[in-house]
């Protein structure tokens, strides 16, 4: 064979979840490395600006409707420094608005 034609690059995801809650956290984490993915969590949008700062990630799960945070700041920062990162939005919340918000967001910065 030639040069590495048939052979598998591996490399291993990097994830970042995004949630206020501690034990959706762990719950996510869990499932996601024993699939082999690298994962990393934070608590708040302070935290998940700071991880994109220092690393980089290949997705993001992000929590929507914190308490007294503007989600769309952490959105929009992560598309813009980050474009290559997915971005998948969750939420407990069942509002058509938060979609509508979210899907013009992405719409925007695709």
């Amino acid at each position: 064979m030639m040069g590495g034609v048939g052979k598998s690059i591996h490399r291993t995801l990097n994830v970042l979840v995004v949630d206020d809650h501690g034990t959706f956290r762990t719950f996510v984490h869990d499932i996601l490395m024993s699939e082999g993915l690298t994962v990393h969590e934070t608590r708040n949008e302070k935290e998940a600006l700071a991880a994109f700062s220092s690393g980089s990630y290949d997705l993001m799960l992000l929590d929507f409707k914190w308490p007294d945070i503007n989600d769309t700041d952490v959105l929009e920062s992560v598309r813009e420094d980050s474009p290559e990162t997915v971005v998948v939005v969750i939420t407990g919340y069942n509002d058509i608005n938060l979609a509508l918000i979210f899907s013009s967001l992405m719409q925007k910065n695709a």
